[in-house]
């Protein structure tokens, strides 16, 4: 996972650490790759999203505990919240925040791909999307472009172009292996 601060430009990455259970927060300095640990999150995150006045959220992947569960997370010190729990779709979790309308959205699974929009609020009704197009299985990273568009990897090594209707584009570019974040 990787997400940049909307309020200050900073960038938080998920790391793997060697002999570390869970995961580790860290921010990136995106001009050299050097990365500084935060803290432990204590669990298997699998994505990172800002809101739009800067509060971290992540999500955990299915083999982590709690699977499947959306948490504020403390950008000092990787302290996690609980925000909600998700649950649909299978592998793969990702979320992303689209500043235009206020709303989280996430994909999760492989062979059907589960859509949904949430607000920042996790008192509404996590609300199902439909979409029209090939999501190319399970999705690896997204990242809001602007003009209510997504960029979307996934499994299938593949960019395309995902719209807040639903509308998915054709294949951008094959890439030579997975790209997350």
């Amino acid at each position: 996972g990787l997400a940049t601060d909307p309020t200050n430009g900073e960038h938080y990455v998920i790391m793997k650490v060697s002999g570390v259970s869970g995961r580790v927060l860290g921010k990136m300095n995106i001009q050299t790759g050097v990365c500084t640990q935060v803290g432990n999150l204590g669990t298997n995150f699998a994505t990172l999203a800002f809101n739009a006045n800067g509060t971290l959220f992540g999500v955990t992947g299915n083999g982590a505990t709690p699977p499947e569960t959306m948490f504020r997370i403390n950008k000092a010190t990787a302290a996690k919240t609980l925000f909600r729990t998700l649950g649909a779709g299978a592998d793969g979790e990702i979320i992303a925040f689209c500043p235009d309308n206020n709303k989280f959205y996430h994909w999760s699974g492989n062979g059907t791909v589960v859509w949904e929009r949430m607000d920042t609020t996790g008192s509404d009704v996590i609300q199902g999307l439909t979409y029209s197009g090939t999501p190319g299985g399970e999705t690896f990273g997204a990242l809001y472009i602007g003009s209510g568009q997504f960029l979307v990897s996934n499994i299938s090594s593949n960019f395309k172009i995902w719209d807040t209707s639903g509308n998915i584009s054709g294949s951008l570019s094959s890439n030579p292996d997975y790209i997350r974040g």
